[in-house]
């Protein structure tokens, strides 16, 4: 039941004065939108309801109610004009209201509280539908929507598609993120020019092999290992296999239009198949098993680019086989595009420097480079004032309007778990603190941001565990969280990096003794006296936990790893870590934090070395040597402190 003028609080009365206004005005000039948004000091951000002078607005062709606090649509029920609506983020549940807006070409329900589309059946003009992140499961309500062409229902529990067999229009489907497995009912969507497939269950392709006029296909962090299916798609120009098992690239070797190429953390080890693909622009090899990467002097746009480059050219080799096996290698990670095109004189250089192809490279690839193991790039650590902290920075949002409206919407969702959480649940109380943290300022981390994030979705995962069981309106917030965070953080390239790891540790899974042996690394870290900061320690700790199978958890590997590479390096490259390796301990002036780093590398000594044995010989046989390094400057400190206090 709505409520009166005089029962809304000071800010709703304000928004709907506000709307009223903006009514009043759109009438006035004859206008045939109306937005009930703005990107900065929205009035409209706390109305809760229509005012009814809407229904006098028979003209209106586009209304924008994104991000209010709107429930009920059924004054616009007699909009009839209307081809465009946008309620996104908004608390409306019921569609019936808009059943008879036969103009409606774009329906945008992102982020609401819908979970049927019945009421739309009748819709037959959308062109366009967006109901991405919300509680729709079943699809056979737009099974006659035949104008549809754009469709995007990621993040959603769909698991069927049969329903949208017959949208003979479609030409771009967003399915990321959802439980979708068999992609069948796709076969006859011939109009189709982007498919969007990351994070789902989704392993046979087979069904998409005839969709010849696809131009872009996102199988991010899927199960897909062969690409057989997609050999005759010869209009596609985009390819994402992040995070697959696809070894071998056999079958796209035809695919002459590619120009974007991600084959990160991927099993490929043999660009050769490639080599013809004259049109690539941009490929991503970071974390792949490529040892050979002579094949990229095939890609002269690429390591010759021009001085002002009409396209965003890029290779990434950071991570790779090749990297590990030859220090000289030019692989560092780069954060922009111009420092990518700086790069590539010097990587065609080091080609140039090698055998051609295919003479045998003058080194074995066996990962035993002396430098040792680099760090993961999620979860990457680096040394600060208060210990090993992510190394990941704030990103300024002010370029982004989407952006910057949902973070003004996940604080408004922090303040209230806050207060809602404050005197009944300790646990989520202090890590929605850290969220809201994370969100503040006028540039957030947001891989730091997105980690805070996954501690209270556990929390929400769970909630049916817990002996306290949570009350309504904390549960719905913490979904509304859950629902919300990601859209803004995906965006950051290193939050991708995470997710992708994590992603590929729930693939491949370790046995019992290597989980165990990650757990105490884990632990470890997570010591009160450890080099770590408050932030790594508490990741740690979450990801330790036994019997739990979620995101934290599938972070345990690259963070047990990560912390003993960093921790290794900076003792290594220390005064008392070279002492150390020469065998004159104690030199005559040495950190702190070097006496912290080698206590810590002693005191956890045979887990570390348990761990190591079990990762590979690239770990232990370059670890092994500096933890006897640090146990030997451990032990002399320890005795210097003896004779001090002695004497």
């Amino acid at each position: 039941m709505a409520m009166s003028y005089d029962q809304m609080n000071a800010e709703q009365r304000a928004a709907y004065d506000a709307a009223r206004a903006e009514m009043a005005k759109v009438r006035e000039e004859g206008g045939t939108g109306l937005a009930l948004w703005r990107l900065t000091d929205n009035p409209f951000k706390t109305l809760t309801q229509l005012p009814p002078e809407i229904a006098e607005l028979t003209n209106l062709q586009s209304l924008d109610l994104d991000y209010t606090q709107v429930t009920d649509l059924t004054p616009i029920a007699g909009l009839d004009k209307l081809q465009i609506l946008q309620i996104l983020s908004t608390q409306v549940t019921d569609l019936t209201p808009i059943a008879g807006l036969g103009q409606l070409q774009r329906l945008e329900l992102n982020s609401t509280q819908v979970s049927d589309l019945t009421p739309i059946v009748g819709l037959d003009k959308l062109q366009s539908l967006d109901f991405r992140n919300t509680q729709v499961t079943d699809l056979t309500p737009i099974a006659g929507l035949g104008q549809l062409q754009t469709l995007d229902l990621s993040g959603t529990q769909v698991t069927d598609l049969t329903p949208i067999a017959g949208l003979g229009r479609l030409q771009s489907l967003d399915l990321n993120f959802t439980q979708v497995t068999d992609l069948t009912p796709l076969a006859g969507l011939d109009q189709l020019q982007t498919l969007d497939l990351n994070s789902t269950q989704v392993t046979d392709l087979t069904p998409i092999a005839a969709l010849d006029g696809l131009q872009s296909l996102e199988l991010d962090s899927t199960q897909v290992t062969d690409l057989t299916p997609i050999a005759g798609l010869d209009r596609l120009q985009s390819l994402r296999l992040g995070g697959t098992q696809v070894s071998d690239l056999t079958p796209i070797a035809g695919l002459g239009q590619l120009q974007t190429l991600f084959l990160s953390n991927t099993l490929v080890s043999d660009l050769t198949p490639i080599a013809g693909l004259g049109k690539l622009r941009a490929l991503n090899l970071r974390g792949s098993a490529v040892a050979d990467l002579r094949p990229l002097l095939q890609f002269a746009v690429i390591l010759n680019p021009p001085e002002e480059p009409k396209e965003q050219l890029a290779v990434y080799i950071h991570e790779t086989a090749a990297a590990a096996a030859d220090p000289n290698l030019p692989a560092k990670r780069y954060d922009s595009f111009t420092e990518i095109r700086e790069a590539m004189p010097a990587l065609l250089e080091y080609l140039n420097s090698l055998p051609p192809y295919p003479e045998p490279l003058p080194w074995e690839v066996s990962g035993e480079d002396s430098k040792g193991p680099s760090q993961s790039s999620a979860l990457e650590l680096a040394w600060a004032q208060d210990g090993f902290g992510f190394n990941s920075g704030p990103v300024s949002l002010d370029q982004d309007p989407v952006a910057l409206a949902t973070l003004e919407d996940l604080r408004e969702m922090m303040d209230e778990l806050v207060r809602q959480s404050g005197n009944h649940h300790e646990d989520i109380y202090r890590r929605a603190l850290a969220l809201r943290d994370r969100l503040s300022g006028d540039a957030i981390d947001l891989v730091r941001a997105h980690l805070a994030f996954q501690r209270l979705q556990r929390i929400y995962d769970q909630r049916g565990n817990r002996s306290e069981p949570l009350d309504g309106d904390c549960a719905q917030t913490l979904q509304d969280l859950v629902e919300t965070l990601p859209g803004l953080t995906l965006a950051d390239e290193k939050v991708r990096d995470l997710l992708d790891r994590q992603a590929a540790n729930r693939r491949d899974r370790v046995d019992a003794a290597e989980d165990a042996a990650d757990i105490e690394v884990a632990l470890a870290i997570a010591r009160e006296d450890a080099p770590f900061d408050n932030e790594v320690q508490g990741v740690a700790r979450d990801s330790a936990a036994p019997d739990v199978d979620d995101q934290l958890t599938r972070s345990r590997r690259p963070l047990a790893q990560n912390a003993v590479i960093a921790v290794v390096r900076e003792f290594k490259k220390s005064p008392l870590g070279a002492a150390a390796a020469a065998t004159t301990i104690l030199p005559a002036a040495f950190s702190p934090e070097a006496a912290q780093w080698s206590a810590w590398l002693a005191l956890n000594a045979e887990t570390i070395l348990t761990a190591a044995r079990l990762w590979g010989q690239e770990y232990i046989g370059w670890v092994n040597p500096i933890v006897g390094h640090a146990k030997a400057a451990a032990e002399a400190i320890r005795a210097a402190k003896g004779k001090i206090g002695g004497s």
